[in-house]
């Protein structure tokens, strides 16, 4: 090969290594190296972004998953209610499980956690879904209704797992403010005041709108029964039909049904 073609090669082999490199620094030279070091938690949402029809939907969404995972997803009020009454036997060998299985109510069980904090997620997320759906997004209004609904759901749920003594925090331009001990009566209260306003957000599609209306009965019926009104009880679902069902779907991959796996 004649010299001139090898030194031509070996320079082009050259150039392809130094290049990125000269690339590389004067980029670097371009910026300071505090910015080039600096770290945006792309997992922290400012909550004065979820300002859009978008985060509406997403909100909404957020409830949707919060709700399976109280009821059936990991360490949740199903599972460990469900022990404790016998309706599911502990098939594992944590304690905290065994514990509850066994009706040996341990205050330092740390499962209760879970279980007190996933329905609390599902009550506060529900009540930031509303204020945003209502902003930018308050049509149908069904959507806002199913909101106000799962909200009062959930508080239902904890007046049932949960002694006197339950704490309703509250979130205040992005500041949490802790709540004091209430009576268990007091979740049946709230839920009760849900399901109101949920049945009052009932515009929309007709089918769409059904489903709200059968939820919030249901809720609303269930948390009066708790508070040991049954003519009430029976009036508030009078309308629902016995085959309705509100059915929570779980990823193969993700939030899985724990019901079935820890048992």
């Amino acid at each position: 090969m004649p010299r001139s073609l090898v030194f031509r090669g070996r320079m082009s082999g050259i150039l392809r290594r130094t290049l990125p490199l000269a690339t590389l620094a004067w980029t670097m030279s371009a910026c300071s190296w505090s910015d080039a070091i600096e770290v945006v938690d792309p997992d922290v949402i400012n909550p004065n972004d979820l300002s859009s029809p978008s985060a509406a939907q997403t909100l909404r969404a957020g409830v949707l998953l919060r709700l399976a995972q109280a009821t059936s997803g990991g360490e949740n009020v199903f599972l460990m209610g469900g022990l404790l009454a016998d309706e599911w036997r502990s098939g594992d060998t944590f304690e905290q499980r065994n514990t509850t299985d066994q009706r040996i109510l341990v205050p330092e069980n740390s499962f209760l956690a879970g279980a007190l904090r996933s329905p609390m997620r599902v009550y506060q997320e529900s009540q930031a879904a509303i204020r945003v759906t209502r902003q930018f997004q308050p049509t149908p209004r069904a959507n806002v209704g199913l909101m106000f609904a799962l909200g009062g759901y959930a508080a239902t749920l904890i007046g049932e797992h949960f002694c006197n003594g339950i704490p309703y925090s509250t979130v205040v331009d992005g500041e949490v403010q802790d709540g004091q001990p209430e009576p268990a009566d007091n979740s049946f209260v709230r839920a009760i005041a849900f399901a109101d306003s949920a049945l009052r957000e009932t515009s929309g599609p007709a089918a769409d709108s059904a489903r709200v209306v059968h939820i919030a009965s249901v809720v609303k019926g269930r948390a009066l029964l708790n508070r040991g009104q049954f003519a009430a009880a029976a009036q508030a679902v009078a309308a629902v039909p016995t085959s309705f069902i509100y059915q929570a779907f779980h990823s193969v991959n993700s939030t899985t049904n724990q019901n079935w796996s820890l048992n």
